[in-house]
C-alpha cells in the first residue's frame, strides 16, 4: 500500500512540474497563484470570467503590476505580457453582449522597465496567452486539513483493533 501512495505522489510531481510555470503573488485580496493559459476567449470564457480581477480594473492592473513580465512577453509578436481579462459595463451591455472585451497587460516598449497597457478584444476567436490565478490556502486552512485527515487515521485504526 505504501509502495502505491509514493508511486501516486511521484507521478503527481511530475505532472505538476511539466505544467506551466507560476508565480505566488501578495495582493490587497490575499495571496495568489498566477499562472498563463493560451486559446481562445470562447473556449476559455468560464475560466476567465471566474478571475478575482473580473470587473474590477484596479484589481486587475494591481495583479498585472505584480506578474509584470515575469511569463515573457507571448502576446502582440513579442511585446505583450499575459493578457488580464475584465469586463465593464460597454462589456456587459455592448451590441452584442460581451465585446469587445477589454483587458490590461504590461507591455515592453523597448525602454529599461515594462509600463502598462490595455487592449481590446473585438473576437471571441482569436487566440491569446492569458493569466489566470487561484488562491492559495491560507496555513490555517491547510491546518485543518492535516487534523481532518489525522483523525481520519485514528478513526480507521481504531475500527481494525479487536475489542
Amino acid at each position: 500500500m505504501l509502495k502505491k501512495i509514493i508511486a501516486v505522489g511521484l507521478l503527481a510531481t511530475a505532472f505538476s512540474m511539466s505544467a506551466n510555470a507560476t508565480l505566488i503573488v501578495d495582493s490587497s485580496v490575499g495571496k495568489y497563484e498566477v499562472s498563463t493559459i493560451t486559446g481562445t476567449f470562447e473556449d476559455n470564457s468560464a475560466l476567465l470570467m471566474s478571475q478575482v480581477w473580473w470587473g474590477n480594473e484596479a484589481l486587475a492592473a494591481e495583479f498585472a503590476g505584480l506578474v509584470a513580465d515575469a511569463f515573457g512577453l507571448p502576446n502582440g509578436r513579442g511585446i505583450a505580457a499575459p493578457y488580464f481579462l475584465l469586463c465593464d459595463d460597454d462589456c456587459l451591455f455592448g451590441d452584442p453582449p460581451g465585446f469587445p472585451l477589454q483587458g490590461l497587460m504590461i507591455v515592453d516598449i523597448g525602454e529599461d522597465s515594462p509600463g502598462a497597457g490595455s487592449f481590446g478584444i473585438e473576437s471571441p476567436i482569436e487566440s491569446f496567452t492569458w493569466a489566470v490565478a487561484t488562491a492559495v490556502p491560507e496555513p490555517a486552512t491547510l491546518g485543518l486539513l492535516a487534523a481532518g485527515l489525522l483523525g481520519l487515521g485514528f478513526v480507521r485504526k481504531s475500527k481494525r483493533q479487536p475489542v
